[in-house]
């Protein structure tokens, strides 16, 4: 993947080529300070992968090893580097690329520091296909890449331990899949029409895929500590209201999917995830009809109107 991107006024210029190690927004005081914006869309590349084509930035040393590298003349800020917490690694602000829509976010991070009002949430009315899938398989979806630290690892391990039978009727789709997650599913020797991978669609089109899947996955980094991460997509999965499995360290995914109904299993838990994918696969794997009390949470309107309201009190 080649992108490029650039300042405000065009004084600097950028490219990155290859697949982003994570592809977030942060909440962080320090990344809304220095943006002036309530959170930051970032996106990681090797240093390798990233050259300067024009102009010269000036960096700000935010605190700790923390260079944040912005326009000169604009101010624009464009990258961000960290050589103990992230060696090697250049962040780039995704909102000053060519196409920002071509990296979107998908995870919120630094969240316990988010401001009040910004709340995840999905677009009601937008699913417009009928509640599970149309083939002769059960499909259970990931949307997304296995960037970063995220690992199909435990998920392929069930996959394979399942019976020939379950796996016929079984289909795991990654919509979205990067040159790695590719790379790792074709690596794994599982039979060819049990995995399938397809390329990057619209929002919209993704929504429509959460609402005609059998069953929708969420997998977090594993962290050997709480997870402070919340997936953006999650959001849009519960609006789908199709079964949710996850995988995740202790954080809000797991507090999310457990108050819902559905299991959040940790790394180790193959052998149960193993359960599950069978349950899936024998149209066994019990569904939630989730009431308005737990849709509402999540919903943009009502999250619009809690915005609309600080807005019109200050």
């Amino acid at each position: 993947m080649e992108l490029t991107g650039g300042c405000q006024c065009g004084a600097v210029r950028y490219r990155v080529n290859g697949e982003p190690q994570h592809n977030c927004l942060c909440h962080c005081a320090d990344c809304r300070k220095s943006a002036g914006a309530p959170m930051v869309g970032w996106a990681a590349f090797a240093e390798s992968e990233f050259a300067i084509l024009q102009g010269e930035a000036a960096t700000y040393n935010s605190s700790g090893a923390s260079m944040r590298s912005f326009c000169p003349k604009c101010g624009t800020g464009l990258y961000f580097r960290n050589a103990e917490m992230l060696p090697g690694i250049v962040d780039i602000q995704t909102a000053t690329l060519d196409d920002p829509d071509a990296l979107p976010p998908e995870a919120h991070i630094q969240v316990a520091e988010r401001i009040s009002w910004i709340n995840h949430s999905f677009p009601e009315g937008a699913y417009p296909v009928p509640a599970g899938s149309s083939t002769d398989k059960k499909v259970i979806r990931y949307i997304g890449s296995f960037y970063g630290e995220r690992t199909a690892k435990p998920l392929l391990g069930a996959l394979k331990n399942l019976s020939p039978e379950r796996q016929k009727k079984l289909c795991f789709e990654v919509v979205g899949a990067g040159l790695k997650t590719r790379l790792m599913l074709h690596q794994a020797g599982l039979p060819a029409d049990l995995i399938r991978c397809v390329d990057r669609v619209s929002y919209g089109e993704s929504l429509s895929l959460m609402r005609s899947s059998d069953a929708l996955l969420v997998i977090d980094a594993p962290l050997e500590r709480d997870n402070i991460f919340f997936p953006s997509k999650l959001a849009d999965y519960i609006g789908a209201q199709r079964p949710i499995i996850g995988l995740s360290s202790p954080g809000p995914t797991s507090r999310i999917l457990k108050s819902l109904g559905y299991e959040c299993l940790g790394f180790d838990d193959e052998e149960r995830l193993g359960v599950l994918l069978g349950q899936v696969a024998d149209g066994n794997y019990p569904a939630r009809n989730l009431s308005e009390d737990q849709l509402q949470p999540y919903t943009a309107s009502r999250n619009a109107d809690l915005l609309r309201g600080i807005i019109d009190h200050a």
